[in-house]
């Protein structure tokens, strides 16, 4: 888990919590784990590979990212537009053809916007 979140991301990853969710009769489930990175270990979010025997790993780092990123952009608009807004849920994650493109770097949200908008 850890070397493909740091050749995906050109970062250092603290996976912990690794197990197994979803098995039972019939069932193998899938590996999970919880994971933070190095230089920003309150960014907390999962990592697994799928039970159909995928060799590859599903992660929700650039969604955990980018949405914290933007919430900060949205926070400022928000106040003027509905000022009475106690909480809002904010989920932004790439396309697919988008995070196909991503390996060895982590692309901050404002350089996604500015560059690849249109993917």
């Amino acid at each position: 888990m850890t070397q493909y979140l740091e050749t995906k991301y050109g970062k250092r990853f603290v996976v912990k919590d690794v197990h197994v969710e979803g098995s039972g009769l019939g069932v193998k489930g899938q590996i999970t784990g919880d994971v933070s990175p190095r230089d920003n270990p309150n960014l907390n979010f999962r990592i697994w590979r799928p039970e159909n025997g995928s060799l590859s790993y599903t992660d929700r780092y650039l969604e955990t990212l980018w949405s914290q990123q933007g919430r900060a952009i949205v926070d400022r608009h928000l106040k003027d537009i509905l000022p009475n807004v106690d909480g809002y849920i904010l989920t932004i994650g790439p396309s697919n053809n988008l995070y196909a493109m991503i390996k060895g770097t982590t692309p901050d949200l404002s350089e996604v916007l500015n560059n690849h908008s249109k993917e």
